[in-house]
């Protein structure tokens, strides 16, 4: 019966009354996950052998698809790492002895010529039960897809992430068509707009249209309103380095668009503000079952508390079941009970469990952490920096930098460089604290050309890391 009243209140928003959760098992399904299962693979190795079994079957397909079938060494071990399901389908084929397994999977390769363009796909981060839609009963081999390979490597050299070139393939394949020389200077092109490669890459795949659009129309129209978001409210050092981050935040900004906004405009905080007071569905938009919640970036759009208020009080956020679960528990260390303890601790502090919920979802290792570190850093935060809990809406990775590391001695230092004058612009948290070391330094010298000199002894005593913490 509790199971069965669990599962009708994650059917229906309205019955759920927000209470403390149960166990933190339940509280990261309930709210960051629905039930996805895992397809299974090398069913067919004894489960003593399945590793090792793993690492030698992705060397056998590496070597067979480098030194066979002539792919770049670097592409054909990306598409041996990244495609477990056809290789598992693959394996199935070879009666399974640990001496004589990769004689027999090598010999196998060589008398039973494989579907290529299957692993290839499953390798780009097409989902497994999708691949068959993109086969072709006239294409075996990956050099049948003429430039797809060559277009791979140089985006793969240039930064994106192999297992997200789907994202790309899936949206706009013709992408894929391009000649190699083509790639290689819209990439360049796009970094002339003053975005990082990190940002260039997020960007890409968030909205493919730039790697082929007019760089004078559409395109430099979106670089336009991105600059404006990221740089002018400061949004920059939240994702500084993090192609999955920037991935995320561009995903939500195309929210915009697809409601119908217009390119060149996203930046202006009268227009969206308006567009989400008419539209605050936007709020509750949802992305491939993901529950995306934007407050933190609205806030930044120029929305007043009080309309932030009346936008909630149209469309209550909640914060349902998605895909990220499994992502999230992946990442999270420590037993039941600790990881209780520390989502206990933060409520505790007055963090509302909703949005506690999103700041998980977004940096699942908050809760790798013991409940007075957090403590800590919460007090610190509040007290010392004066700032609210709010602030973790937009930018909860502040739980995970180590405080007298790095919180602590950036802040006070940035705080005796204002109290003497010497700093006149007012740096938000999120900057002093994520901003890379090399990064913080360059700008302490622009600030005054002694500062880092100055720095460097005055964060000179180190403690050592913890859990959780960078």
């Amino acid at each position: 019966m509790k199971h069965k009243a669990l599962k009708n209140q994650s059917k229906n928003p309205k019955m759920w009354k927000m209470p403390i959760p149960i166990s933190i098992y339940t509280t990261i399904c309930r709210h960051f996950s629905s039930s996805l299962p895992k397809r299974p693979i090398f069913t067919s190795v004894p489960w003593k052998y399945k590793n090792q079994a793993i690492k030698l079957a992705q060397q056998a397909l590496t070597d067979y698809l480098h030194s066979t079938r002539s792919l770049p060494y670097t592409c054909a071990d990306q598409i041996s790492k990244n495609s477990l399901v056809s290789l598992s389908n693959l394996v199935s084929n070879i009666h399974f002895t640990s001496p004589t397994f990769v004689t027999s999977l090598q010999k196998y390769l060589r008398y039973h010529p494989i579907n290529e363009l299957e692993f290839f796909y499953e390798s780009i981060g097409i989902d497994y039960d999708e691949v068959s839609e993109f086969l072709s009963n006239d294409k075996f081999y990956i050099s049948e897809e003429g430039s797809a390979i060559n277009v791979s490597c140089v985006l793969c050299a240039f930064g994106f992430p192999w297992n997200k070139l789907g994202v790309l393939y899936k949206e706009d394949k013709r992408v894929f068509s391009m000649r190699e020389e083509e790639v290689k200077s819209r990439l360049r092109a796009l970094k002339g707009f003053r975005f990082s490669t990190t940002s260039v890459i997020g960007i890409s795949l968030a909205f493919p249209f730039v790697l082929r659009g007019e760089l004078s129309g559409e395109v430099g129209a979106l670089f336009d309103d991105l600059k404006k978001v990221f740089v002018g409210f400061d949004l920059e050092s939240c994702v500084e380095g993090n192609v999955d981050a920037w991935y995320e935040a561009c995903r939500k900004i195309r929210v915009f668009y697809d409601l119908g906004c217009e390119k060149g405009k996203v930046g202006k905080k009268e227009d969206v503000g308006i567009l989400l007071l008419k539209n605050p569905e936007i709020l509750d938009f949802q992305l491939e079952g993901q529950v995306i919640s934007v407050k933190g970036l609205l806030k930044h759009f120029g929305l007043s508390a009080e309309e932030m208020k009346s936008v909630a009080q149209k469309l209550w956020s909640w914060f349902g079941e998605n895909a990220l679960t499994i992502k999230v528990l992946t990442d999270l260390h420590g037993t039941g009970s600790e990881l209780q303890e520390r989502v206990d601790c933060l409520l505790r502090y007055g963090i509302v469990f909703s949005k506690l919920c999103s700041m998980i979802r977004m940096t699942p290792k908050i809760l790798s952490q013991k409940p007075e570190i957090l403590q800590q850093k919460l007090n610190y935060l509040c007290e010392d920096m004066k700032s609210s809990l709010q602030y973790l809406d937009v930018f909860p990775s502040f739980l995970c930098f180590n405080l007298d590391n790095r919180i602590k001695p950036r802040h006070r230092f940035h705080m005796w460089l204002t109290e003497r004058g010497l700093c006149k612009h007012e740096y938000s948290i999120a900057s002093i604290v994520a901003t890379s070391d090399k990064s913080f330094v360059a700008r302490l010298h622009v600030i005054h050309p002694d500062a880092p000199k100055l720095w460097v002894d005055f964060s000179r005593t180190k403690s050592p890391l913890k859990d959780g913490e960078q």
